[in-house]
């Protein structure tokens, strides 16, 4: 706010999404105001979480504007991974700074699933920065940090980032087989299909070997819509889709 009212040293950064961001925040407001008001409270709750959205968007755009900027921003999201990850593991080897009364990897957000999808977001940005490295150090270095987020999610069993990850992967590969180390490594598709064959039959082959029971049937509980949470969000995802039947625009909340 200070940058913003100083004139001499603030430019508002004119981007392609300024004004869509400025008008989503807006639509957010409105249906806010027009929802139903037995819905009011959780309204004005969501509201404020999209204001906070907007605010992160045009706080990048006006001040990471250059290299040394992204660089901090980069890896202190990446330190926090590292040390909430730690922090996890921690945790369930019985070593925590609170007492939450009973063993768990929630790390410093209280709740397994909020913390998993932090590192279902940062362990691949580290993942990439492996396959991108110029030299071997940055690339254990980096793969490390992701190996420290990808096991909390695997100890922590929350199916969302299972699927998460699961939904992003064949995005990976189609990217960089296109764009990226792949392309380099392997060169032509026909090379590239041939491994990107061999790596899906060998983690179908293997995935199983390393899963206990209680992990299997956690990972098939996912594809079920019967029972446990998995019903509640097909009642969410309905509920939804009648609303948006009944107030095609705005009134949502």
């Amino acid at each position: 706010l200070a940058h913003l009212f100083n004139k001499d040293i603030f430019r508002f950064q004119a981007t392609p999404m300024n004004i869509p961001v400025f008008i989503f925040f807006w639509a957010c407001v409105l249906g806010a105001y027009w929802s139903p008001r037995i819905f009011s409270y959780y309204a004005v709750e969501w509201a404020s979480r999209y204001a906070a959205s907007v605010l992160l968007f045009y706080l990048i755009v006006n001040f990471i504007t250059t290299r040394t900027r992204w660089n901090v921003a980069l890896y202190t999201f990446l330190a926090m991974m590292v040390i909430t990850s730690i922090y996890a593991i921690m945790q369930v080897r019985g070593y925590d700074f609170m007492s939450w009364g009973r063993i768990v990897n929630v790390s410093t957000f209280g709740n397994k699933d909020f913390a998993a999808s932090f590192w279902t977001y940062s362990a691949p940005i580290a993942l990439f920065l492996a396959i991108g490295a110029r030299n071997w150090f940055d690339a254990i270095l980096y793969l490390g940090m992701a190996s420290l987020g990808f096991y909390n999610m695997w100890t922590g069993e929350t199916r969302g980032a299972w699927v998460g990850i699961m939904a992003l992967m064949p995005v990976v590969f189609l990217f960089e087989s296109q764009f990226g180390r792949m392309r380099v490594w392997l060169g032509d598709w026909k090379r590239q299909a041939i491994f990107w064959s061999v790596v899906l039959v060998v983690v179908i082959l293997v995935t199983p070997l390393v899963m206990s029971e209680h992990r299997v049937e956690t990972f098939k509980s996912i594809f079920q819509f019967e029972s446990g949470t998995n019903i509640i969000r097909v009642y969410m995802w309905w509920t939804g889709a009648r609303m948006l039947w009944d107030e095609p625009i705005l009134g949502q909340g």
